[in-house]
């Protein structure tokens, strides 16, 4: 959306994610993750990479186990958990 002008835009019954958040840089690339949450959306992004948390987790496990890479994102994981038992009103 660089550069877009929204503007009068009308989003009403939009489908938005209650909750955004961008972590890094970091990880084996150096690049940011993004998790999205809300009523009828979940999903993480990492680089090209998109899917659930479960599955971004297990991901995790099978590229990185335990390495420097894997206990980053093993954290970010933990720290999204604890987010998503944040009341959604907050």
């Amino acid at each position: 959306l660089r550069g877009a002008d929204l503007r009068g835009a009308d989003l009403q019954g939009a489908n938005l994610p209650h909750h955004i958040w961008q972590f890094g840089p970091g990880g084996s690339r150096d690049d940011c993750l993004v998790v999205q949450q809300g009523k009828d959306v979940e999903e993480v992004r990492a680089g090209c990479w998109v899917g659930t948390l479960d599955q971004f987790e297990g991901r995790v496990k099978e590229k990185h186990g335990d390495n420097v890479h894997g206990l980053y994102y093993q954290a970010i994981i933990r720290c999204v958990r604890e987010l998503l038992k944040i009341p959604q009103e907050l």
